[in-house]
């Protein structure tokens, strides 16, 4: 699976560098931003991001794990079957 720069596409205004832990909502991000980014998102790492991921996961950190646990579910396993879909619940302590 390709990799994609969760941080690189975070941006959501004229800003120079957004860090792991930024938050996308501090950084003026509302909800017409999210859909776009989501959009791209899904674009990029082949995997469809709900508006409820940015919502828990407002970081590129965070987020990053919600793609990486959405590109995994949808990975075939050993007999060419899709996985189980995971639910995530984002852990703001990590």
């Amino acid at each position: 699976m390709a990799s994609y720069d969760v941080a690189g596409d975070f941006c959501v205004g004229p800003c120079v560098e957004v860090g792991a832990v930024d938050d996308f909502y501090e950084l003026g991000g509302h909800s017409l931003l999210a859909m776009q980014f989501a959009g791209r998102l899904e674009a990029a790492a082949g995997v469809r991001v709900q508006m409820r991921h940015l919502a828990e996961a407002p970081t590129p950190r965070l987020l990053a794990k919600v793609v990486h646990t959405l590109q995994a579910a949808k990975a075939p396993t050993d007999n060419g079957t899709v996985g189980p879909a995971r639910h995530y619940i984002a852990d703001p302590s990590v």
